[in-house]
Parts: C-alpha cells; structure tokens; sequence
C-alpha cells in the first residue's frame, strides 16, 4: 500500500526540482560549462531531490566549510604546489 501523503510529497519535491532546473538552465552547453551557479543548482537538484537535511548542510557550510583552507594550505604546502 501507497502512502498517499508520502508520495505526494516526494511528487511535489521532483516537480519543485524540475522546475529549479528548467529555471536556470541555459540554452547551450557551452554557457552551462560557464555558468558555476546553474552547474551546482541543476547538479544539486538533478541527483538529490530534496533527500537531504538542509539543516546540516547550513551547519556544515557555515561550521565546517571554513576548515578546507587551512587544509588546502597544508596539502599544497607538502607537495610543494603553492
């Protein structure tokens, strides 16, 4: 058995993003290559679906996104990559 209410939000959720991508998806494959944003939202709607917690990624965006710089440093510095 189908849970109606379950199924009618997951509808509205694939709908919602088809329509995000319909939205900022440019005429060309050229202009998409170019177009960081339109990338990450079609990518982001594309294979997810609203299937994660938007919450946590707000945490980790504004917690955790910071440490990837020193990271990034410390990596290039020992390859020697500055």
């Amino acid at each position: 058995m189908v849970d109606k209410a379950v199924l009618a939000k997951k509808v509205a959720a694939i709908r919602d993003a088809v329509s995000r991508i319909q939205d900022v998806l440019p005429p060309t494959a050229e202009a998409f290559v170019a177009d960081r944003t339109a990338r990450e939202i079609v990518t982001l709607n594309l294979f997810l679906y609203r299937i994660i917690d938007f919450r946590r990624v707000f945490t980790m965006a504004r917690d955790e996104v910071g440490d990837l710089g020193p990271f990034c440093r410390e990596l290039s510095a020992r390859v020697g990559a500055d």
